[in-house]
């Protein structure tokens, strides 16, 4: 796995220009540094341990969408995903990312579909570029708690 380290990923951070896309398509955003494309991830260092699991509020994780799980709160609507973490035993599970977009006051405006994997002390996340299904989707970074 690689590691997503840097500090503007945190719930704590304000917002920005970084997103998570191995090109940018927006003008002004800025491929996010420790971003290498759809790979598994572990959150580290500044970004926390582990994805945020809560609407972390609006333009935070240094980007203008926020990205977090949708584990088990209110601000998943599309609550036929499974939402819940997987176990050791599971192993890896697919799960939902709501992006929030504060213009439509929608704390799970746009989706990704990522695998999440549960190595004992940790998680690893397999992150896909934001807005690869639905095109214009693309100004998120996923946030780290």
């Amino acid at each position: 796995y690689k590691e997503l380290s840097s500090a503007h990923r945190s719930v704590h951070a304000e917002g920005g220009k970084n997103r998570d896309r191995s090109y940018i398509r927006d003008v002004g955003g800025v491929k996010s540094a420790d971003w290498r494309a759809m790979v598994w991830y572990r959150f580290t260092g500044e970004a926390g341990t582990k994805m945020a699991e809560h609407f972390p509020g609006w333009d935070t994780c240094g980007t203008t969408w926020p990205g977090y799980l949708a584990v088990d709160n209110d601000s998943n609507k599309y609550n036929d995903y499974k939402l819940s973490l997987p176990t050791q035993e599971e192993g890896e599970k697919e799960m939902t990312v709501c992006f929030a977009r504060e213009s439509e006051r929608d704390k799970c405006y746009y989706i990704e579909n990522v695998m999440v994997m549960n190595c004992a002390d940790y998680f690893v996340y397999q992150l896909t570029n934001v807005g690869t299904m639905r095109v214009g989707n693309d100004k998120g970074g996923y946030c780290g708690e």
